[in-house]
This record gives structure tokens, C-alpha cells and sequence, in this order.
């Protein structure tokens, strides 16, 4: 049998509940994104490089990893992975892994610049992206990023 509602003041109340989750649910994630946002600028992480492979994540929703060797930055290595922590970069041997929103619109041989807070990439000496945010994503979504270290 179905639910039915008795009254309009039921569905009021329903609607009521349900847009009040709603609305945590979506001042929690700019609350999380602000939070992250910190994260990412204490880093100030600065970097050049080549783009030389690329991973999508498995349930990312177009996020992935691309590995870079690096032509300039002022880490020479770093790996919260290591420690257990979520992180969006590591650097070991000259290259970085980043974590990348919009992974299926880079390719292998595309430049990349940091600069603390966002990134750049070009191809063929154009802007593909422009001052695109770096990101922190949830363990959950990680693939092993040290496979992309062997290649």
C-alpha cells in the first residue's frame, strides 16, 4: 500500500524537512570547499612541467591524476599519502602527481604551471585552461596514485 498524505499541512512539513537537508547539505560542501581552498594556499606550492601521463579517477567524475616532470618547483619532494592523509599533490624523483578536475581535457605533452592555488595548461603555446582551481578529494575517490610513478 502507498503512502498517502492526510493533509496539506504533512506536505508542508515534508517539503519543509527535505529543503532544510538540502540546504545543510549544500552549506556543508561550501564550507568543506572553503576549508580546502586554506589547505591548498598554505601549501603555496609552485611548479612547471610537462604533463607525461594521466589517470581518471574510477568513480571521479572527470577528476583524475596526471604525472608531471617537473621543469621548476619549490618542492623537491612531498607526500602526505604516505602519512594516510587525503592530499592533491606528491612529489618524489623530479615529478609531481597532481590531483586534475577536468581530466579528460589534457593530454600527454601539455604544459602545466602552479601557481599556490591554481593552475594553467597549454597546449601548442595556448591557454586550454586558465586559472583553474587546484582540488583536495576524498581518499574514497583515489585511485593508487604511485602506479603512476612507473610509467
Amino acid at each position: 500500500m502507498a503512502f498517502q498524505l492526510k493533509n496539506k499541512k504533512q506536505f508542508v512539513y515534508i517539503v519543509t524537512g527535505l529543503f532544510v537537508v538540502f540546504l545543510f547539505m549544500i552549506c556543508n560542501d561550501y564550507r568543506q570547499m572553503q576549508q580546502n581552498r586554506k589547505i591548498i594556499a598554505g601549501y603555496n606550492l609552485q611548479l612547471s612541467g610537462i604533463i607525461t601521463a594521466t589517470k581518471e579517477y574510477t568513480y571521479g567524475h572527470d577528476y583524475g591524476m596526471v604525472l608531471i616532470d617537473i621543469n621548476k618547483s619549490n618542492y623537491s619532494a612531498f607526500d602526505e599519502k604516505a602519512k594516510g592523509k587525503d592530499y592533491f599533490f606528491i612529489i618524489k624523483n623530479n615529478q609531481c602527481v597532481l590531483v586534475f578536475p577536468g581530466i579528460n581535457r589534457v593530454q600527454k605533452g601539455d604544459s602545466i604551471v602552479v601557481h599556490k592555488e591554481t593552475f594553467d595548461v597549454y597546449r601548442n603555446n595556448e591557454k586550454t585552461f586558465d586559472n583553474n582551481p587546484l582540488v583536495i578529494l576524498s581518499g574514497v575517490y583515489h585511485n593508487s596514485p604511485y602506479d603512476l610513478f612507473k610509467q
